[in-house]
């Protein structure tokens, strides 16, 4: 693999940070690789392509490294019980390694969707991802339950994705970071106006200005949903990883596991229902409060 030359996986372990730059450059390379094979709309398109590279590495990166793969061996070795504390213990380790991954990529992936959204021209960015901006709007019932139960459906399809296809949550995870990217982009656009006369510094000052206004505008409930979005995503990963390295033939690792599971689901769920209960009940009470630019 390519992205093994350009980015060694050992090193982007112990600097998780750099996965960043991956996510970013997969989706850039996603909507060159659109441009050229495919006709608008293109949204679901290049999420796709951004996924099928992703899928391999973050097994890989779960999965290869040294320490990781002394611990999934000891999921299928006969690991003494005195020893079992020691083996929780890098389990995890893994868990919060696995977190670090899909925060850094996801936060990649929303930057270069923000970034190739907004360098096009306004029509074309409409016309490519025009339906991802339908999926970002396709909420109908705007009440509690309404909100939350199609939120709720699209965290259970995240864990479903994970266990038909391998980190299938994946897709999902990128599916909202181009939701979030877009939603960006109108800001960033309305603050190149303001920042024309900086010349060569206008785009990064727009990108930047427009990208934190943006995320203002999401605070008040899309921080709560899109967390929910993010923490099952994480629990699909775990799942994934599991069933890669038949962990599950350990009743007491398989118990270990289903309950830190378990436990993300939860909050994901309670996340997301903070989310629907702002959106519906809160938020049009706080958007007469906010500020004209972040309405």
């Amino acid at each position: 693999m390519v992205v093994e030359r350009i980015f060694p996986l050992k090193e982007m372990w112990r600097k998780p940070w750099r996965v960043t730059g991956l996510g970013f450059i997969f989706v850039c390379v996603s909507v060159i690789l659109a441009n050229m094979a495919h006709q608008p709309p293109m949204g679901f398109f290049i999420v796709a392509l951004t996924v099928i590279p992703a899928i391999p590495f973050f097994l890989k990166m779960t999965i290869c490294e040294e320490r990781g793969e002394e611990t999934y061996i000891a999921f299928v070795s006969a690991t003494p019980k005195s020893r079992f504390g020691k083996v929780a213990e890098g389990i995890t380790s893994i868990y919060n390694h696995i977190i670090k991954l899909y925060a850094y990529f996801f936060f990649g992936c929303i930057i270069g969707f923000a970034f190739t959204s907004s360098i096009m021209s306004e029509q074309a960015s409409k016309s490519m991802f025009s339906d991802l901006q339908f999926t970002s709007t396709g909420v109908s019932d705007v009440s509690f339950w309404g909100i939350f139960l199609h939120n709720f459906k699209l965290m259970l399809i995240m864990v479903v994705f994970s266990i038909v296809y391998s980190v299938g949550a994946v897709f999902l995870l990128v599916l909202n970071a181009a939701v979030i990217g877009i939603f960006l982009e109108t800001g960033i656009r309305q603050n190149l106006i303001n920042y024309s006369s900086l010349g060569m510094l206008s785009y990064p000052a727009a990108f930047g200005v427009g990208s934190f206004e943006g995320i203002l505008r999401l605070l008040p409930h899309g921080i709560w949903e899109f967390s929910g979005f993010f923490i099952a995503s994480v629990a699909g990963g775990i799942i994934s990883v599991a069933i890669e390295r038949k962990a599950y033939k350990r009743a007491d690792i398989t118990k270990l596991m289903l309950v830190d599971i378990a436990k993300l689901l939860i909050l994901a769920t309670l996340l997301i229902a903070a989310g629907a209960f702002i959106e519906s009940t809160l938020y049009p009470v706080l958007e007469t409060m906010l500020p004209s630019f972040l309405k």
